[in-house]
């Protein structure tokens, strides 16, 4: 397992529109969410999951940010797809905070390729599988 800490945000550029979606339990991410980059909040105290798009449904994203936001002492996982790595952890791994003082940690993934995302910003405290 490896965790990382970082204090780094990304920055909005002209000209691109990000989505908000709000979630209280666990969602399966949908091609139509994405579009040119997507914002997703999970507001609870237990564990909750986002699961990835298949890689089939990411090549139309390709270098798109995807952030999610723990608005909550709970755990928030993120995992990919059978076949796909978020930064170096395993096929289908995992993402998460667990860190119940970190309410608003936040994590930025890009897909660079439909089987690899890699983390282009954070806050707080993420442990990958």
């Amino acid at each position: 397992m490896l965790t990382i800490r970082h204090k780094k945000r990304p920055k909005a550029s002209g000209g691109i529109t990000y989505s908000i979606s709000d979630k209280t339990d666990d969602y399966q991410i949908l091609n139509t969410d994405l579009g040119s980059g997507a914002t997703f909040t999970m507001f609870n105290a237990g564990t909750k999951t986002f699961t990835l798009p298949t890689a089939a449904n990411m090549l139309a994203h390709l270098g798109f940010p995807i952030t999610f936001v723990k608005k909550g002492a709970g755990k928030l996982i993120i995992i990919g797809a059978s076949g796909q790595y978020i930064a170096d952890g395993s096929s289908g791994g995992s993402i998460y905070c667990d860190i119940a003082g970190e309410t608003y940690a936040s994590i930025t993934l890009m897909a660079i390729t439909t089987t690899q995302f890699v983390i282009i910003g954070m806050d707080g405290t993420w442990s990958i599988t």
